[in-house]
């Protein structure tokens, strides 16, 4: 009997050391549960500091919770604002490792590349961003505005009309749509259909640019230009008056800009 009893034992501890045991294990998460609380409250606490502010709080919140992608991205997102661009892209990083999909690190990532110059490794964050999700239409619009600053027209088309396929309202893709099919148009012959393709498409979106918003001199600007190219002098001083009303500041473009409207109401001979 006695020598059960001794196996009964072994085999099961008494309360008081499973009690502890299980106090060993829950202490450690129990802790780590305060911390991450506490980090919490520090990045709810820096949402309403200024900039600088809301960094230091934000950076003793990652001592805390150091795989908090929240954290991470915001501390990137408040450097880049300061144009504290190695500090942001470094915590842009941190995030893309806590979250190889994270669609706004990653676009912010290529827009710093971009602004070095580096548009290759741009164009690849773009890409990957675009891959996690492929309605993200910010990275669509950034990855275009690469592929037609490089000349690569068919590729900037396809991603401007995947940008307008999620957000239809968004002007500037319209308005870089018509800039696109402007230049294409001026490529073609003066009298050919590809002319007038191109042009109706260069309208179309322009018309749509200037409609969505009618503060921007530049959507005036361009479509006048496409309608001096098509001799219809009416609307293009028209359109030109308007940008010219838009400027509020006097500058080379200004001039020019009143040197062209005078040029074209000259009466023809």
């Amino acid at each position: 009997m006695q020598s059960f009893v001794s196996s009964f034992r072994a085999c099961f501890p008494p309360v008081g050391l499973v009690l502890a045991l299980c106090f060993a294990v829950h202490a450690p998460l129990a802790a780590a549960d305060g911390r991450t609380a506490e980090a919490d409250a520090l990045y709810a606490a820096a949402l309403k500091q200024d900039d600088v502010r809301a960094i230091k709080i934000l950076l003793r919140a990652q001592k805390l919770a150091p795989r908090d992608k929240r954290i991470s991205y915001r501390i990137g997102f408040l450097f880049h604002k300061m144009n504290r661009r190695p500090e942001a892209r470094a915590a842009y990083e941190r995030t893309i490792e806590l979250d190889a999909c994270h669609t706004r690190a990653l676009n912010n990532v290529g827009n710093i590349l971009k602004d070095q110059g580096l548009r290759d490794e741009a164009v690849a964050r773009y890409s990957q961003a675009i891959q996690c999700d492929p309605e993200f239409s910010v990275g669509h619009y950034n990855l275009a505005n690469l592929f037609r600053s490089a000349k690569r027209y068919t590729k900037a088309v396809k991603h401007y009309e995947a940008a307008l396929a999620v957000t239809p309202n968004h002007y500037r893709s319209h308005h870089n749509l018509g800039l696109i099919y402007l230049r294409m148009a001026r490529a073609a012959g003066a009298e050919s259909v590809e002319r007038s393709q191109f042009s109706d498409r260069a309208r179309r979106h322009f018309g749509r640019a200037c409609d969505l918003n009618p503060r921007d001199p530049l959507n005036f600007y361009n479509r006048g230009r496409l309608f001096e190219m098509h001799a219809d002098r009416t609307k293009a001083v028209s359109d030109y008056k308007r940008a010219l009303s838009l400027l509020k500041t006097n500058s080379a473009f200004k001039n020019r800009l009143r040197k062209r409207i005078q040029r074209l109401q000259v009466p023809r001979s």
